[in-house]
């Protein structure tokens, strides 16, 4: 059974300044943590996180990295605490395992709206960091 998770996102009201957050600075955040955690709990090996923060940043943000966002610190925070406090077996997307919901299409653009979705079915040699930053990214 192929069990995918939708995540939508509306269009956002306003965008961001010049100098201030994108989507490139946002992916590489909470990859950052989400690869790191992901290699604590032995999803991935330790010699892993590098790649898979590097693979995840390009399917997050890939040629708009510099795309000013609506999403907020506070939601980047919520989503990284998040993270933090979830169990490893509830982490490994190998068994079923996900992002906590707080993560889902946490990074958002103005005035855009994709949807991205991510099977449970996937083989397991799909780049972990790919398959993140796709449900991370609006």
């Amino acid at each position: 059974m192929v069990a995918a998770l939708a995540l939508v996102s509306g269009c956002g009201g306003g965008g961001g300044t010049s100098g201030g957050p994108n989507r490139g600075t946002q992916c590489a955040q909470l990859l950052q943590v989400a690869c790191g955690r992901y290699g604590d709990c032995q999803i991935i090996s330790a010699d892993a996180v590098g790649t898979c923060e590097q693979s995840g940043q390009t399917s997050c943000c890939g040629a708009s990295c510099a795309t000013p966002v609506v999403s907020t610190q506070a939601e980047v925070d919520t989503c990284i605490a998040d993270i933090d406090a979830a169990t490893c077996a509830s982490l490994d997307i190998y068994t079923g395992g996900t992002l906590p919901a707080s993560c889902y299409g946490v990074v958002r653009s103005a005035h855009k709206a994709v949807t991205s979705a991510l099977s449970t079915s996937e083989p397991a040699s799909a780049p972990v960091g790919s398959r993140l930053g796709g449900l991370i990214s609006d």
